[in-house]
């Protein structure tokens, strides 16, 4: 359909309004003239009526007065008959045809006729017999067929009794066309009627037939009879085929109307010419402003005109035209303007873009929605050796695109998609439906022939509406990098095969080494089982510190290869701190020896919690490294650790540690080189104090990956101090330690003998922490004065001496002060270094003092021994801190807990059973939920540990329909799931579970969560699962650098029991051997749930053997396989989450079938 022009719209809306309104005033006057027209006529016809009534009332009463006049004359009044009948022959004759006849009648109605004869009238007289003239309704004569009016007037005699009347009769058509004489043709028939409507005279005889007495009788009945109606006046006649108009008025004096009858038509005939003017008028005004406005427009238009055809070729692309002139600076001049600008100002824009697009390496190619080339930059031109004349609008991305590229793509989307993708712009829609915008690498086509790879970036675009209108694509070659990324491959490969071949040199040297090693740890282990003495539980104790340490160093060279190859990972397990700090001076006391006027301390905050969670032995390793470094270099003064609650939360705290010494400092230059692996401050250090240099290298690598930094502050001569911040979760139920509780009574006064200020400080602040008063002196001359002074009584509950003081001499001091704190009744407690303890234990039996207390110690070993010196020798009740070396089978009630287990993996399974059955529970497995719903309602449980994904009913909802039961509700119910995330964790909390255990279990965290909520006691796990030492070293040293499983951490969920461990492979072997298929299969089905419920099972089974690259590839698979549900869609990331997945489970099937 052709366009309208602006100029044609234009002019008919001004048509229309003009028009419009013009025809509306038109008609509007149109019908006000025509209203006062009309109303003029119809005044008119009713005067002209009232005219003829009047006239015709004065004749009637004029004949009336002349007949009077001739009824009192001497010949009417007393004449004869003769004389009668000759005077009113006279007046016949002298009236000149008004009367046709003139007699006397008799009171008996006797008429005198001119022939003589007599003619009787009684039956006609009324009124006149009484006295009163009286006219007569018009008649029609049927002898002579004239209309005809009768007048009687009374005539009386000289005493004026009446003696008869004078009968006259007068020619109605005589008379009335005298009086009613006007062209009443233009209006309409006029006529004389009788009050019942009856005409008797009319102007027309020949339109008397047409007169209606049915008509017009009623109207003029009404208004006779109605003394208030008007006399004159009109009536409108709704006759559908000849409507009319009557207009009427009274004769005064008579019973008679005049009335005139005109035809609606023939009144408002005057009018059409009226209507033809105004409607001529209309049509000229609108063509005269039609004609006006087309001239005003045309010159208006010819400057839009010019606009138009510019900004025509500006949209073709050529912006190299002159400026449009300005005549007129009105609208269209302003609009001119802004057209200039707008053309200069594009004109700027796309000579920029298009340096922007084609003076680069990337080619630009635009494509509509059915993938034809609409945009084909310059360097596009370049790069495939085609011109834009050649595609653009006929050529498909296919003319480029390396055709083997778009079959093996066709094939991948056909396996991932389940339904054939054809090598055509099926791959290129089939892509664009995964991903609307993607980025890959593809291989381009030249026209000559030649291939070369590129970085491509495909956009789709959208309009308003969503709908899909085209795709822009922006390709860079990357042959270059390419070369430059084979080499840097090349490189790798390289690198790692020699750093393969270090580290199998490393494992070598470190098998030859700690072989020997692991049966001097081994034995050792087994000779504390046995009977020893004192001395002989310490030395061995020193000997399994000390070997544990020389496997330590050996683990650092292993750690920095680890930390080399990114390798090494940090674990998240609960721990006792204290303890930590406590067997951490034990391993530290071995390396004092020799250290004269040295203190080693350790300091924690009193509010540091019981338990956290991070990973203990990579933090005592961090410690360790840095107290040895800060006592290989401090020879006198002292050495801090330090350990403070920094920052507080409801689920986390940061907890700083620091190691401060006094030791020979580190200068700025120094620091340079502090963290450089295998390198030391200086030459002459090495020399001096020897080491590998690997120490702070491996704490620092460790330090960052707990999220962390090392931090150095030192000056040279001045000592350093080393510290970092950890940030640490809580487990459930954390609580503080209250060390004031623990002795019951308070109060307690000890005296401590110690001469060095800093340890004075530090032993008096650990006294007063447990509710002890300390007492302090500086030499034992003073201590033992002061107990002579003091003496006799009990002034001291308790003496704390340090052994290595100045003016300590041997046995003879020591004795000396024995007898007095004996005779004084104090228990005595020395302070001494191993070496001194040997020494005090081969004293005699009265001269021992009742504990020792070995430095350097911790918080929680001055604690414990303390606690063992009161328990046996004071009076005063002790809280234990912790249970020592309790038997794991004792720790439930007498009758076992019951559980049910509700999970479907069978590894999880095994751990779960073997693990909680040492706890001393009763543990029965439920593989499905309604398996689980069966067993819970038909037995009595104590709790349930339910798997969120299981089989035919999910842990959800059965947890849910358990607590619908009112019976069951109390029963703790605790989840198991790999599911990390909080908002999950709280949908779980809302079906009506209690707790969650994450996986991989732990058992310590599992078993403090059960204990929780079967409301028994807490026990130290640190200390109670240490009875079962791992035997799992066979299995360490098979593993040891295999990637695909973490057989260090595997041993430590399961406190070291290997056969429980080999069980799980050999059942991980059977069970997910070709596990892939599985989920390969559901896909093809369609079946996503499924698929990520097989991608879970694999994750949980991956995280209970700690083969922690199969569980990554699990739970990322399981990740994309949940947005697959969501979105409907299948994502290109879930072809690769499950080739990554298959390629995972196969070496860690590999890896397991090579374990002997």
């Amino acid at each position: 359909m052709r366009k309208l022009s602006l100029r044609f719209k234009m002019m008919v809306l001004v048509v229309l309004i003009s028009g419009g309104s013009l025809f509306v005033v038109g008609i509007s006057n149109y019908s006000s003239a025509k209203q006062r027209i009309v109303d003029s006529l119809k005044e008119t016809a009713n005067e002209k009526v009232r005219l003829s009534s009047c006239n015709l009332s004065a004749w009637i009463g004029n004949r009336i007065s002349e007949v009077e006049i001739m009824s009192r004359t001497e010949q009417v009044r007393s004449g004869t008959d003769a004389q009668r009948i000759d005077y009113f022959r006279k007046e016949v004759e002298r009236s000149k045809g008004i009367y046709r006849t003139m007699e006397f009648v008799d009171l008996k109605g006797d008429i005198a006729l001119s022939s003589e004869g007599k003619s009787n009238i009684r039956s006609k007289l009324n009124g006149a017999m009484i006295g009163e003239s009286i006219v007569f309704e018009p008649f029609i004569d049927k002898a002579t067929n004239q209309r005809l009016i009768t007048l009687q007037v009374p005539v009386f005699d000289e005493r004026n009794n009446s003696i008869g009347f004078v009968h006259s009769e007068i020619l109605l058509d005589t008379a009335f066309k005298k009086l009613i004489n006007y062209q009443s043709s233009n209006l309409g028939q006029i006529m004389v009627t009788a009050a019942d409507g009856t005409a008797f005279y009319w102007n027309d005889v020949s339109e008397a037939k047409s007169i209606s007495k049915e008509a017009i009788g009623p109207i003029l009945t009404e208004i006779a009879k109605d003394p208030s109606e008007m006399k004159l006046g009109y009536r409108e006649l709704s006759n559908k085929m000849d409507p009319q108009i009557l207009f009427f008025s009274a004769v005064e004096g008579t019973a008679w109307y005049v009335v005139l009858q005109v035809p609606i038509d023939e009144l408002e005939k005057p009018l059409n010419s009226l209507f033809w003017k105004t409607m001529l008028s209309i049509a000229a005004t609108e063509l005269i402003m039609i004609w006006l406005l087309t001239m005003a427009y045309n010159r208006q238009l010819v400057r839009v005109r010019k606009i138009l055809s510019v900004t025509e070729t500006v949209a073709e692309g050529n912006f190299n035209l002159p400026p449009i002139p300005i005549s007129n600076h009105d609208e269209i001049g302003a609009l001119t303007q802004s057209v200039n600008g707008m053309m200069a100002h594009l004109k700027t824009l796309f000579e920029r873009l298009d340096t922007i697009i084609n003076q680069n390496d990337f080619l630009m190619i635009a494509f509509d929605s059915n993938y034809k080339i609409t945009y084909f930059s310059k360097t596009a031109e370049i790069m495939l050796g085609y011109t834009a004349e050649e595609v653009l609008n006929k050529a498909t991305p296919l003319l480029y695109i390396a055709p083997d590229e778009i079959v093996e793509e066709a094939e991948r989307l056909s396996k991932l998609l389940g339904r054939t993708v054809t090598p055509d712009l099926a791959v290129l829609r089939e892509l664009r439906s995964l991903d609307f915008s993607y980025d890959r690498d593809w291989t381009f086509v030249r026209k000559d022939g030649k291939r070369f790879p590129v970085a491509h970036n495909s956009n789709g675009l959208r309009d308003r509406n969503g709908s899909f209108i085209g795709v822009v694509a922006i390709a860079r070659d990357i042959t270059e990098q390419r070369r430059v990324r084979q080499e840097l491959v090349q490189a790798k490969m390289e690198a790692d095969e020699a750093n393969l071949a270090k580290s199998r040199f490393l494992a070598g040297m470190s098998h030859e080494i700690r072989t020997p090693l692991n049966g001097i740890i081994g034995l050792t282990q087994l000779m504390q089982k046995t009977d020893m003495t004192e001395v002989q539980k310490d030395y061995s104790s020193k000997v399994l510190y000390s070997s544990q340490a020389l496997l330590r160093i050996i683990n650092d060279i292993l750690d920095f290869s680890k930390v080399e190859a990114g390798k090494l990972e940090i674990e998240r397990i609960t721990f006792h701190p204290e303890e930590l700090l406590d067997k951490l001076s034990g391993i530290l006391g071995v390396f004092l020896g020799g250290k004269e006027q040295f203190e080693l301390m350790i300091e924690t905050d009193e509010t540091l919690p019981v338990e956290l969670i991070g990973d203990p032995l990579r933090l005592e390793q961090v410690l360790l490294n840095l107290c040895n470094n800060a006592v290989k270099f401090t020879e006198k003064g002292f050495v801090k650790i330090k350990v403070d609650m920094v920052k507080e939360m409801e689920t986390s705290v940061h907890v700083r540690f620091s190691v401060e010494d006094t030791g020979i400092g580190i200068s700025k230059e120094q620091l340079d080189s502090l963290f450089k692996p295998f390198t030391q401050a200086d030459g002459s250090t090495s020399r001096k104090y020897g080491g590998t240099g690997l120490g702070l290298v491996i704490a620092s690598s460790f330090i960052k990956l707990m999220d962390s930094n090392l931090e150095v502050l030192s000056e040279l001569g001045q000592g350093s101090v080393f510290s970092f911040t950890v940030p640490m979760l809580l487990p459930l139920g954390s609580r503080h330690n209250d060390w004031k509780s623990k002795l019951q009574n308070a109060d307690l006064r000890v005296l401590v003998v110690e001469d060095h200020p800093v340890m004075q400080e530090h032993v008096s602040a650990l006294l007063r922490s447990f509710s002890l008063e300390p007492i302090v002196h500086s030499t034992w001359k003073e201590a033992v004065a002061e107990l002579r002074r003091l003496a006799p009584g009990k002034p001291y509950d308790m003496a704390l001496m340090d052994m290595d003081m100045p003016d300590m001499y041997g046995m003879e001091t020591w004795a000396a002060f024995k007898q007095e704190a004996d005779a004084a009744g104090i228990i005595t407690l020395a302070l001494t270094t191993a070496y001194g303890r040997d020494e005090m234990l081969n004293m005699p039996t009265e001269y021992r003092p009742e504990g020792i207390v070995v430095k350097p110690f911790s918080r929680l070993g001055l604690f414990q021994s303390i606690e063992a010196v009161w328990g046996r020798h004071g009076s005063v009740s002790v809280q234990p801190f912790v249970e020592k070396n309790g038997s794991l089978k004792k720790r439930g009630n007498s009758k076992a807990k019951r559980i049910l287990l509700a999970e479907d993996n069978e590894i999880n399974q095994q751990v779960a059973m073997e693990l909680l059955a040492q706890c001393g529970y009763s543990i029965e497995v439920a593989r499905t939920g309604y398996e689980v719903l069966d067993k819970f309602h038909a037995e009595d449980w104590d709790l349930l540990l339910m798997d969120i994904f299981m089989p035919e009913l999910d842990g959800v909802e059965t947890t849910r329909r358990i607590r619908s039961g009112d019976h069951l509700s109390h029963i703790p119910i605790i989840a198991l799931t790999a599911n990390v995330i909080s908002d999950d964790h709280e949908q779980y909390r809302l079906a009506g579970m209690n707790d969650i255990i994450t996986k991989p279990i732990d058992l310590q965290m599992m078993e403090s969560v059960i204990r929780k909520w079967l409301g028994e006691a807490a026990v130290s796990t640190e200390e109670g699962w240490n009875q079962a030492p791992s035997t799992g070293n066979g299995l360490k040293e098979q593993l040891y650098g295999n990637v695909d499983i973490n057989v260090s951490k595997a041993l430590h969920q399961l406190l070291g029991k290997e056969p429980i461990l080999l069980k799980m492979f050999a059942i991980f072997l059977r069970d997910y051997e070709g596990y892939t298929e599985r989920i390969k299969a559901a896909l093809r089905e369609g079946h996503l749930e499924e698929a990520q419920r097989f991608a879970h099972t694999l994750k949980g089974a991956a995280g209970s053997l700690s083969a922690d690259p199969l569980f990554e590839a699990a739970a990322q698979l399981e990740e994309n396989l949940k947005g697959a549900i969501i979105t409907g869609e299948n994502s290109a990331g879930l072809v690769e989450a499950i080739e990554e997945l298959d390629i995972r489970l196969e070496r860690l099937i590999l890896t397991l079938r090579t374990i002997s």
